[in-house]
């Protein structure tokens, strides 16, 4: 979540929560051992094979519209040209307000009025995030950074399971 700073004007407060998976997993354990053989959840066009098992990574340490979760959370200050002034990181708890695919969070900022009369809370804060966004992403071409923006591509699979195409899939 960014909102801007009242501190700081023109600048901005960003706050980023993962799941504290920590808080699950004791250290050393069977559970932690696979884990760490797994490295991370792996995404195939059909399906996901998580690091954790199913009850922790879709469920207790999954966002969930108004549940309750365990996190670290960053909080970053950042000036009025998207320039990290300061960080702090924290033990927390997130109640996620809603649950947005990119694509409803993309018609929000677009102007869409039906996604933002249906998310009005969510509005400041997701066009403080697009503006910020763009700032930092300006700071990064100031910087030499290329963006080749080339297209997504996406499987396309049939009941079996085989592929039968390759579509482009938007970023």
């Amino acid at each position: 979540e960014a909102d801007p700073d009242p501190g700081n004007p023109g600048g901005f407060i960003l706050w980023v929560a993962i799941a504290d998976v920590a808080h699950y997993v004791t250290p050393g354990s069977a559970l932690d051992r696979e884990a760490r053989k797994r490295g991370n959840s792996t995404y195939f066009p059909d399906r996901v094979v998580p690091m954790l098992p199913h009850a922790l990574s879709s469920d207790v340490c999954s966002l969930v519209e108004g549940q309750d979760r365990l996190t670290q959370t960053v909080v970053i200050d950042l000036d009025a040209r998207g320039k990290v002034e300061k960080t702090a990181f924290h033990d927390g708890v997130i109640r996620s307000a809603a649950r947005l695919s990119y694509q409803q969070a993309q018609a929000i900022v677009d102007g869409d009025l039906e996604a933002r009369e249906r998310f009005a809370l969510l509005v400041p804060s997701l066009l403080a995030m697009d503006e910020l966004a763009k700032l930092m992403r300006g700071r990064r071409y100031e910087r030499g950074s290329l963006d080749f923006d080339l297209p997504e591509p996406k499987l396309v699979l049939d009941a079996q399971g085989e592929m039968t195409g390759i579509v482009r899939h938007e970023r």
